[in-house]
């Protein structure tokens, strides 16, 4: 824009009824000269805050896309057999996946128990250790939810903590230390078992899920 005094300049030129001097013109060209210069810097300017943040974004999503990675999903319904111990689902945690101390997997899943008095089990196990179980129940006609996290602590070390409860029944809490040699693949299962007799179908699964989570900042002090 022109400044106060240039268009007051004009401004009287028109009222005087004469032409605008050339140094009048000349004052105004480059007025507006000096003022598509300034917009032009604070484009520049705005076109860096974009940029910076656009990147911003992408960092962002980076570290949130690293910190939790989903393995394994599986949505079958697959039926205990007998009053054995039966695998339901599974899923093989490779070798090498938990490289470092604090790196973890959570293990969901979900059954559906028969309509019957019979005592019911179901449990998830990491490799030869049961992390969250629930047992000795008839819980009729429900469905029982659970959940496990595993925490690596040693190349053959781990921590875990699990939770099992059925609809209107509260959780049981499972507390163990596996012993897993991580460089080793692992198998992380969703297992049923009829408890009182032989009867079939006792335990039927849903769903199981892995999820991995790379550790943060791990300390021991």
């Amino acid at each position: 824009m022109s400044t106060i005094a240039e268009i007051t300049a004009l401004y009287l030129a028109s009222m005087q009824n004469r032409p605008v001097t050339q140094r009048e013109f000349d004052a105004h060209v480059d007025a507006n000269e000096s003022d598509v210069t300034a917009l032009d810097g604070r484009l520049d300017t705005a076109e860096s805050d974009i940029t910076g943040l656009e990147s911003a974004d992408v960092t962002l999503a980076t570290a949130v896309a690293a910190r939790a990675k989903e393995l394994f999903f599986q949505n079958k319904a697959v039926a205990s057999v007998t009053n054995g111990l039966t695998t339901l689902l599974s899923y093989t945690l490779p070798g090498g996946t938990l490289v470092n101390d604090g790196d973890m997997v959570i293990i969901e899943t979900e059954g559906v128990l028969l309509n019957d008095t019979d005592l019911k089990l179901d449990a998830i196990t990491f490799g030869a250790t049961v992390v969250a179980t629930r047992s000795g129940v008839a819980d009729q006609n429900l469905k029982r939810w659970s959940r496990a996290i595993v925490v690596r602590t040693g190349a053959a070390t781990q921590l875990s903590h699990g939770l099992d409860m059925a609809t209107g029944a509260g959780p049981i809490y499972t507390d163990a230390t596996p012993a897993e040699t991580l460089s080793g693949d692992i198998v992380i299962a969703y297992k049923g078992q009829n408890q009182t007799d032989s009867t079939n179908a006792s335990v039927t699964s849903r769903y199981l899920r892995v999820t991995y989570v790379p550790v943060g900042t791990y300390t021991t002090s």
